[in-house]
């Protein structure tokens, strides 16, 4: 039983291992959905500020500018992650998503750039010039994404690399009602770059156009549980099968008594 649940805890951390690579896949120039080689639409608002609640915490925001989105999303962050200590479960801005869109997903430049996120930045790293010269630096963004529905907040959480998304709402500045004067910014143009270039975006619809590699993202979330569940079924198969042991080297030994006649 001990190496029964040994082989099978050390066959799902593989798997899991192996779902790691093939969820940050991302798809084809031609399974492009076809609203994400516009570009976002954006216009001027003058509407109120307000102020909503989460995990406890009131949030004062001030909407710039009404804001919608197709994108293909390449990296995001992950607050629960190790690396981020910035982020926790109750931060209000629930994921960075890093998305692309227009002429970078028109060919297949998008594939032969490596993206990854820190906790507030999406990076990208170009082979060669070429690939430089062909990557669009006005059509990606790094987006903040906050909101006050719960529904479309679940949305957010799950929301994977090589999604096709579509995204509306405001662009907005908001700050904790606590520290009103710690105002997080959002940008207005796609063209900056650096500290402050992140579009800060208060969601009210989301919508996965096409999921990206959904096999494999249920695959890793079923082995990801899966591990903590195999992981204590070994340790107390293996403790168990240790105190049998130690109990059965505890109990005398039945000595046989030999007698002689001379």
């Amino acid at each position: 039983m001990v190496k029964f649940s040994f082989w099978a805890l050390l066959a799902n951390l593989l798997l899991w291992s192996v779902s790691l690579h093939f969820t940050k896949k991302l798809p084809d120039p031609s399974e492009i959905v076809r609203n994400l080689k516009t570009n976002p639409q954006q216009y001027s608002v003058n509407e109120p500020g307000f102020d909503f609640s989460y995990q406890g915490e009131t949030y004062n925001v001030d909407p710039v500018a009404d804001y919608e989105l197709y994108g293909l999303v390449v990296s995001h962050n992950n607050i629960g992650g190790l690396t981020d200590a910035y982020h926790s479960s109750k931060s209000v801005d629930l994921k960075d998503v890093c998305v692309v869109w227009g002429t970078n997903v028109m060919s297949d430049v998008y594939q032969r750039v490596t993206f990854t996120s820190g906790a507030w930045t999406c990076y990208f790293n170009f082979e060669n010039s070429k690939d430089a010269d062909d990557f669009e630096l006005s059509q990606i963004s790094n987006n903040h994404l906050l909101t006050a529905d719960v529904q479309v907040q679940k949305q957010i959480r799950n929301l994977n690399i090589g999604d096709q998304i579509h995204l509306q709402g405001y662009l907005v500045n908001y700050a904790n009602a606590q520290t009103p004067t710690q105002l997080r910014r959002s940008s207005t143009v796609r063209t900056d770059t650096g500290d402050g270039a992140c579009e800060v975006f208060y969601l009210e619809k989301l919508n996965v156009l096409k999921a990206g590699n959904p096999t494999w993202n249920l695959i890793k979330k079923t082995t990801y549980y899966l591990n903590y569940i195999l992981g204590l079924w070994f340790l107390i198969i293996f403790l168990y099968t240790e105190q049998s042991r130690f109990q059965s080297r505890k109990q005398p030994e039945n000595k046989r008594v030999r007698f002689s006649q001379y």
